[in-house]
């Protein structure tokens, strides 16, 4: 196995754990049961799922269309897309810079809006609440 492969899955690793990492805790905060919890995360769930199958059965049998591309570019799916056009050669140094930037400023875009989701989540935690509603009602 190449090295260079080896580090750029770990990169693309932490940086899709980090995105879905601060999706959870978001949609976490919101639920007031267990159940809510499971309700709640189901849409961020189905992202990831389609994240993955697109990255897996898509991308790796057209590693050099233009939609591969742009899934390259495109924070939910990058994780899953990037290294698998890396082990084809068919990345770009640019295309990688430009994920690398867009997912570091997509990152730090959702952890403030989670962290306002659960601070709003928080203080609402014995009624049942929504994204927005939790979002509107933190202050900062």
């Amino acid at each position: 196995m190449d090295a260079g492969f080896l580090v750029i899955s770990l990169i693309w690793f932490v940086l899709g754990y980090l995105v879905y990492a601060a999706g959870y805790a978001a949609v976490g905060a919101i639920a007031h049961r267990p159940e809510d919890a499971q309700n709640a995360a189901f849409p961020l769930t189905l992202v990831t799922v389609a994240g993955y199958v697109v990255g897996i059965v898509y991308v790796s049998g057209n590693p050099d269309t233009v939609w591969s591309t742009v899934l390259t570019l495109v924070p939910l799916t990058a994780p899953f897309v990037l290294p698998v056009r890396a082990v084809s050669d068919s990345v770009a140094l640019w295309e990688q810079a430009a994920a690398f930037l867009l997912m570091i400023g997509f990152i730090i875009l959702l952890i403030r809006v989670a962290g306002r989701v659960y601070t709003g989540g928080v203080f609402n935690y014995r009624t049942r609440i929504k994204v927005r509603q939790a979002y509107r009602s933190a202050e900062f």
